[in-house]
């Protein structure tokens, strides 16, 4: 197919341009194109040849259901062995029919699936933790100056271990959060069926 057509189609969302000026000059685009190209109905076999494996599509037989591969009904396809010689397709009949070669293959799996949801452990986020800021330490160690450096992300300032953060703090974080923190084993169904 040609690459205007191809790339008109695939600016359709849910079958449809977006908006009625495009779908008014699409569907004008697409039907001119059809009766150039396509005003010849397709008739007749198509052979599809891979290495020594032939097989051929009866264009006047109905259309068989779709591979494992397209998923798409009313369509005419095939799956042929793996080959690593040519592929040939010839036409014995009347119109153009178009092609596509989908290739299906087996890859050995290197990291999981799941991979992206999996949480780091508390060493590795400890490890690469930096602050986003710079800071200017006098001789005795005391700061100076201290100025941002990393404007592209949220702040991040020093690590702080649990235990120097004020109980104060920590209550008032709980409380805002889940008031009922404590009597709970981990999931609040009250705020849970109160929030559905």
């Amino acid at each position: 197919m040609p690459c205007l057509v191809v790339g008109l189609l695939a600016l359709q969302k849910n079958g449809a341009w977006q908006t009625t000026t495009v779908n008014l000059w699409g569907k004008r685009v697409v039907a001119r194109f059809s009766r150039l190209f396509e005003s010849t109905p397709v008739t007749g076999n198509t052979k599809v040849q891979l290495g020594d494996t032939a097989q051929s599509v009866n264009w006047s037989a109905a259309a068989a259901s779709a591979t494992p591969i397209t998923k798409t009904a009313n369509t005419r396809s095939m799956m042929l062995p793996w080959f690593t010689g040519s592929l040939s397709l010839t036409q014995d009949g009347t119109g153009k029919p178009w092609a596509t070669i989908e290739s299906l293959a087996a890859v050995a799996l290197k990291a999981p699936f799941a991979a992206a949801h999996a949480a780091p452990s508390f060493d590795d986020v400890r490890a690469t933790w930096r602050s986003s800021d710079w800071m200017l330490l006098a001789r005795d160690g005391m700061p100076l100056q201290r100025t941002r450096i990393d404007t592209s992300a949220p702040r991040r300032g020093d690590w702080v271990a649990l235990a120097d953060v004020s109980l104060a703090l920590r209550e008032a974080i709980v409380v805002s959060e889940d008031k009922r923190f404590y009597e709970h084993a981990g999931v609040d169904w009250h705020g849970a069926a109160a929030a559905a």
